[in-house]
């Protein structure tokens, strides 16, 4: 760090505008940060979307096996190829 010679001292009130232009850079960051967090929480509604979504065809697939399981008590065969229908689904 350079040490500003005595000689061309100002006074302390010369370093407001400094101070003035540091905080109209930090305003301007301020708002740049509102539009990425808009866009952060667009894509977090996305991701929950997706994820119920998926949640919701696993919920469908796992009722349709248990109700193939109900309807044909002692049959493998039906089950297996409902397991397998949703697996490959899914």
């Amino acid at each position: 760090m350079r040490r500003r010679s005595r000689a061309g001292r100002k006074s302390p009130n010369a370093q407001a505008p400094k101070t003035a232009a540091r905080k109209s850079r930090i305003a301007g960051k301020a708002v740049h940060r509102r539009g990425s967090s808009a866009a952060r929480e667009e894509t977090k509604i996305a991701r929950l979307t997706r994820e119920r979504d998926e949640a919701l065809e696993r919920e469908k697939a796992a009722a349709e096996v248990l109700h193939v399981i109900s309807s044909s008590p002692g049959q493998l065969e039906p089950i297996f190829q409902a397991m397998l229908e949703n697996a490959t689904r899914l």
